[in-house]
């Protein structure tokens, strides 16, 4: 997993690209199991991990810290996409942190995963999700 944002082939490769280029590398590599099966995914985000943070879910503002409408206060300060997520949010998600003084920590990736639908409209959060579905399936 890495973020395309930062890994050095944002202007050289889509996400998608970069994915497949990897998991090439790596099978060729030797990452395949013995019945052919895949032992490795490439997992790269668009732009970074944290636009999954970025849903519409109601949660998220107080999980953040913050009220909605100051949450949209320091979003006032980012471009963002037409569906409304911030174009930086690894940016935009330290902001409002700093903005409720709440420390950029793991607790609060546990705390939006535990309140927030993991049913994301992100293509690699989506794809990460469903690599561990196949690797790790839930026995009843």
């Amino acid at each position: 997993m890495l973020d395309l944002e930062g890994s050095g082939q944002e202007r050289h490769q889509t996400a998608v690209q970069m994915e497949a280029d990897l998991e090439t590398r790596l099978q060729r590599n030797g990452w395949i199991a013995d019945a052919g099966a895949s032992r490795c995914a490439a997992v790269v985000f668009d732009p970074e991990l944290e636009v999954w943070v970025w849903s519409r879910s109601p949660h998220v503002p107080g999980v953040l810290g913050l009220s909605q409408e100051h949450l949209e206060r320091v979003l006032v300060d980012f471009e963002c996409t037409p569906t409304g997520k911030p174009l930086r949010p690894k940016e935009a998600l330290e902001a409002a942190l700093y903005r409720a003084r709440r420390p950029f920590s793991p607790s609060v990736f546990r705390e939006l995963a535990e309140r927030v639908s993991l049913q994301v409209n992100e293509r690699a959060f989506n794809k990460f999700r469903s690599v561990l579905q196949q690797w790790f399936p839930v026995v009843s």
